[in-house]
């Protein structure tokens, strides 16, 4: 069988037990465990962090996006794409 997700590490971390007992309880109130709520937040958490880094990274080097239309150029993009 062949698998296409990269090798999962383990870490062990220490976490408070208020902060243990809360994400439990979010865990459970999803019908999921503590494990899989934890790894599926934490997956969610650096996705975000990559398009966030990705975009922050071109705003700065290429910031044609940032560029303010005329109210002509405006007019324009709105007539072609009927807006």
């Amino acid at each position: 069988m062949i698998t296409t997700e990269a090798p999962s590490r383990k870490k062990i971390i220490d976490i408070k037990a208020s902060t243990f007992r809360g994400l439990s309880i979010m865990a459970a109130s999803q019908g999921t465990n503590l494990k899989n709520f934890i790894e599926h937040h934490l997956d969610e958490l650096a996705e975000s962090y990559n398009d966030s880094l990705i975009y922050s990274v071109l705003s700065k080097s290429d910031p044609k996006g940032h560029e303010v239309l005329t109210p002509e150029e405006q007019t324009a993009f709105e007539t072609k794409y009927g807006l």
